[in-house]
């Protein structure tokens, strides 16, 4: 899985970043170091699965380059909010999650299958089991 850790180089992003690491993730670090320390990021950065990429999340130029194949995984009964400003994919990317829309690439996998792949009943099935019905 590849991952981005937004504010990599604080205490918090840096476990995180140390955690996937460690358990064999891809990981991309995101951070602007307005509070952040570099040295919390001295074993990531040593590791050839860590990229830094230094940026502001209100740079959306930048921000949208380091999304750039990572992937979302999100576990059973677990809570996500998605936020971001006016613009930013929110409801798009809740219309994909919740297949009324289609990724103009990559792929959407819904409890270990392609969504691409999936009959009409079958996405029924795995849709109503996550209440969007």
């Amino acid at each position: 899985m590849k991952a981005l850790v937004t504010g990599a180089a604080g205490f918090i992003g840096s476990t995180l970043a140390d955690r996937l690491l460690g358990r064999g993730d891809e990981v991309v670090g995101y951070d602007n170091f307005s509070t952040g320390n570099r040295q919390f990021l001295a074993d990531a950065l040593k590791n050839p699965r860590f990229r830094l990429v230094e940026g502001d999340v209100l740079d959306g130029d930048t921000l949208a380059a380091a999304l750039r194949g990572v992937d979302i995984a999100i576990a059973r009964n677990e809570y996500v909010a998605i936020m971001g400003p006016s613009g930013s994919g929110k409801s798009t990317l809740m219309n994909i999650i919740g297949c009324l829309d289609t990724p103009n690439a990559g792929e959407y996998w819904l409890n270990g299958q392609m969504v691409s792949t999936m009959s009409d009943d079958a996405l029924a099935r795995e849709l109503g089991a996550m209440g969007l019905l």
